[in-house]
């Protein structure tokens, strides 16, 4: 009797340490799990721009990690990539052309939401005035293909423009003229029509703010184009 027991009592024991050791093996995963989930989302912070989320989990890339994002990068790329190797406006549109055509419906959209920011970002009185000098007169119409044929120029010229527009004199030959490219403005939105068989929705354009008439000077007066341009004025006039 007391040998039962004595059996009963160690497999009472055997059976209390295993179910301890169960119990010790599900605080540990409980832990794991918690401490792996607390990691899938952490917050970014990407050189002064707002902190973001990035999903961390098993086959997720973090965002702006995917092939199908279009940031300000990306579109000045395919830019300048389609400028560096053309021998002139016409070439540049050919080879924009056929790289937008690779691009995803939703690639187009962005690229061409990109586009129209930029676009309404250099609609100022002082890029208006360089436009009127380089191509002696400059209409509301000549003005946005003035703008188009800005962007593609790409980035450095672009943001040089809009901080000091008499830079512009540092592009192109001696006698260049015609800085317009109206085709530019269109190419991404034939893109999509061709791929999706619809519109780009209005939403994906932005409009330029109104600009107000008394900051106007007059773009005939001599003497303040030449104050306010002195590379261009020398150059065009």
């Amino acid at each position: 009797m007391a040998t039962f027991r004595r059996g009963l009592i160690a497999l009472a024991l055997l059976v209390t340490s295993n179910m301890a050791v169960m119990i010790v093996a599900s605080l540990v995963l409980a832990e794991v799990a918690y401490a792996y989930g607390s990691q899938r989302l952490r917050p970014c912070q990407d050189k002064g721009r707002v902190a973001c989320t990035q999903l961390m989990s098993i086959g997720t890339k973090p965002v702006g990690a995917s092939g199908n994002s279009m940031d300000l990068d990306a579109f000045w790329r395919i830019v300048e990539d389609a400028r560096s190797g053309a021998s002139d406006d016409e070439d540049f549109l050919r080879r924009i052309g056929s790289r937008l055509h690779m691009l995803k419906p939703e690639e187009l959209l962005e690229f061409e939401s990109r586009r129209s920011k930029l676009d309404a970002d250099s609609y100022s009185w002082r890029l208006w005035g360089a436009a009127y000098l380089m191509n002696d007169g400059c209409s509301d119409d000549c003005f946005d293909y003035f703008r188009a044929w800005l962007i593609s120029q790409g980035r450095r010229t672009f943001e040089k423009a809009l901080k000091d527009p008499d830079t512009l004199a540092d592009v192109g030959g001696p006698t260049s003229r015609a800085r317009e490219l109206e085709e530019f403005m269109s190419l991404a939105q034939e893109a999509y029509e061709k791929k999706t068989g619809r519109e780009m929705p209005d939403t994906v354009f932005q409009r330029a703010d109104r600009l107000e008439p008394s900051e106007r000077w007059n773009f005939d007066d001599v003497t303040e184009m030449k104050k306010r341009y002195p590379k261009l004025f020398a150059k065009y006039r």
